[in-house]
């Protein structure tokens, strides 16, 4: 037979793991959908080179259209289930309206190699590492979406449930 004085300490202890459970998962939650507390800020300005040569793409000069940021890397198997919906994003919007670039801080070796392999049509633009720190990118994949306006709409570390992406797309509308 169980005590109440068991029962109410155990009773205790379940509240004071629930509560902590719900701190912890609120600031996970908090991080993975704006991990460097850009939403709502002018996104950090860059000029970087394309992969393909040309002339260097200025978020600057794309002021007017929304632009989604896809930080990637070669290695990343998440960037890689990424890519599918990105190019349905693509698809959905006309090209004037949105701008994808995945930013890519990997070799141009490796890049190349998995662009041909992949058949990817994505403008990848080369990063040294620059526009990853002012971005704060500490994990992949990590998705910026970027109004008309430049200001941060939603920024998501991870891969994005269809809901939540839904909801990111939503952002660049206003």
């Amino acid at each position: 037979m169980f005590r109440p004085s068991f029962l109410i300490r155990g009773g205790a202890l379940v509240a004071l793991l629930v509560l902590l459970a719900h701190t912890v998962g609120s600031d996970l939650l908090r991080r993975r959908l704006d991990p460097a507390g850009l939403t709502g800020r002018v996104a950090p300005p860059f000029e970087l080179e394309p992969l393909t040569g040309g002339s260097p793409v200025a978020l600057e000069a794309l002021r007017g259209r929304a632009v989604v940021l896809s930080f990637f890397a070669t290695y990343c198997r998440a960037c890689k289930r990424e890519i599918p919906s990105l190019i349905r994003l693509t698809e959905r919007f006309p090209d004037e309206d949105l701008k994808v670039l995945l930013i890519a801080d990997d070799s141009r070796e490796a890049l190349a190699a998995y662009i041909a392999e992949a058949a990817l049509e994505l403008p990848v633009l080369l990063d040294d590492g620059e526009v990853h720190r002012d971005y704060r990118v500490r994990g992949l994949p990590r998705m910026v979406m970027i109004g008309r306006d430049g200001v941060v709409r939603a920024d998501y570390e991870g891969k994005p449930s269809a809901a939540e992406m839904a909801r990111m797309i939503a952002s660049l509308r206003d």
